[in-house]
């Protein structure tokens, strides 16, 4: 994650901490598998709990999808 996003998995985890901490985002709906790569699935629900109208991807197992 590091070597792609530049940021290491603990400080994404602190961050996610903090915008459940102001109400940003609760927990993520229970999707079930929806992507042909199910470690995006999250990106998925996530956009969900947010009730985001769109997603703006380059990742090909999201662009699949469709809407």
């Amino acid at each position: 994650m590091k070597k792609t996003y530049g940021h290491d998995v603990d400080a994404v985890l602190g961050r996610c901490a903090d915008l459940r901490e102001i109400g940003v985002i609760g927990p993520l709906p229970d999707i079930g598998q929806v992507c042909r790569d199910p470690n995006e699935d999250h990106v998925v629900a996530t956009a969900m709990a947010v009730e985001a109208g769109v997603m703006v991807t380059g990742d090909k197992d999201l662009l699949t999808l469709r809407r």
